[in-house]
């Protein structure tokens, strides 16, 4: 079975030389569709001394952070969402590229590509045709698939049809790269749904490591506690029907009354998979304004750690889970106090970040109130939050699990059982 401490193939090209990788995703400054993965990512790897160069095939629109070493990362801006012509033009120049490469990483789940049925399906198709046009290694980072989220939950409504052009892309994905999942739990689904093990590993605080990388002056400044009292709240997320705005905001108003909760933001774009979420957006603008709230419909990846930093309670207030959560990735860094919906895979992630959630049942409002209340007060009581050095040091464990990525290229997909 493998799992993230099983690689045993040292880094390296073919030759035990330095190693060049390619990176397919969504990148910076585009931090939907999995961005802000793929920009640390492409971080993290450029800065391990065994990596030579990283190319990255992303969005037309995409650029080159200033942190980043332009000797060390090339852009080939080569697609864009919801665009399948330029997916299929992407595939012609990897497949040209590919010899030049000793492994190419594909960032990627199910509605990565856009809003269409069919940018997703030929998105999702890449990695198996590259690797049957080329041979060359390919690991394919897979946040989720159709059979490992709730996805009634998250708002989809697929027919028969479509599960099963996606079940058969799926298993073409299994067959052909080294499929990788974040969670224990998705590669058990894997297991007994496709008959077949995959690898699974977990990657701390990754698309928060270009904030950090901007950070150059001390944090103290926004750890100072607000002048008017109460605890800053932040909301902090791509919101859609997976997330219960309309709870949260009504209990929030009402702490706001009782001098609970003082400043708070909402912030995230709209999911652009459920553009009719923005109604509840607006819903919940109108129940949390007044004096202290702040709306900030886009957080560009610098500001995260920064956003993060400044308040004291975090909620998540899920209804369903497609995977683990990128904002609970962030703030574990930050040492914030979180309260979240308590669904398998946000305790999952909890555990392996060793992160101390305080977890409520879905909808349950008492619960919620009570538990933001405890919150609230304990975190404004502490306030100790780690400085730039200490988050800095807590990398280590990010860079070890992006090596550990990388070694995974030598090992060769296990044939499937079933299918």
């Amino acid at each position: 079975m493998a799992n993230d401490g099983e690689a045993r193939t040292a880094p390296g090209g073919a030759s035990g030389g330095p190693v060049v990788a390619a990176v397919f995703g969504t990148f910076y400054p585009n931090f939907q569709f999995g961005g802000n993965f793929t920009t640390g990512l492409v971080k993290v790897l450029s800065d391990l001394p065994q990596v030579r160069k990283v190319v990255v095939y992303c969005p037309y629109d995409s650029a080159l952070p200033e942190a980043f070493d332009p000797q060390k990362v090339e852009l080939r801006r080569v697609w864009d969402h919801d665009n399948p012509l330029s997916l299929v033009r992407a595939l012609g120049e990897m497949v040209r590229s590919a010899p030049s490469f000793d492994v190419t990483i594909f960032n990627t789940y199910v509605t990565a590509f856009g809003r269409g049925r069919i940018s997703n399906a030929l998105g999702l198709l890449l990695p198996t045709v590259l690797s049957k046009l080329t041979g060359r290694p390919i690991v394919t980072y897979l946040h989720n698939l159709v059979e490992t989220q709730d996805v009634e939950g998250l708002g989809y409504s697929p027919s028969w049809f479509t599960r099963r052009v996606a079940r058969l892309l799926e298993a073409a994905l299994l067959r052909a790269t080294q499929v990788v999942v974040p969670l224990e739990s998705q590669r058990a689904v894997i297991r007994e749904g496709f008959g077949r093990e995959v690898s699974n590993l977990y990657v701390p605080y990754l698309e928060v490591v270009l904030s950090l990388t901007s950070m150059t002056s001390h944090l103290s400044s926004l750890r100072t506690p607000p002048p008017n009292g109460g605890a800053r709240l932040l909301l902090l997320g791509s919101w859609g029907p997976q997330k219960d705005l309309s709870g949260i905001s009504t209990v929030v108003r009402d702490l706001v009354e009782e001098g609970i909760v003082g400043p708070r933001v909402l912030a995230g774009p709209v999911n652009p998979q459920f553009p009719s979420a923005q109604q509840a957006i607006d819903e919940t603008v109108s129940r949390l304004t007044g004096p202290g709230f702040c709306r900030i419909p886009l957080v560009s990846e610098e500001e995260i750690l920064p956003l993060l930093m400044a308040h004291d309670v975090l909620v998540l207030p899920y209804r369903a889970s497609g995977g683990y959560s990128g904002a609970l990735n962030c703030a574990a860094l930050t040492d914030i106090s979180v309260v979240a919906s308590d669904l398998p895979q946000l305790r999952e992630q909890a555990e392996l970040l060793d992160y101390p959630v305080r977890f409520i049942p879905p909808g349950n409002g008492l619960t919620l109130s009570d538990t933001i209340r405890s919150a609230c007060t304990t975190a404004v009581a502490a306030r100790r939050r780690p400085d730039l050095g200490e988050m800095q040091a807590r990398l280590e464990r990010t860079r070890g699990q992006v090596r550990r990525l990388l070694e995974l290229r030598a090992r060769r997909p296990t044939p499937l059982r079933s299918s």
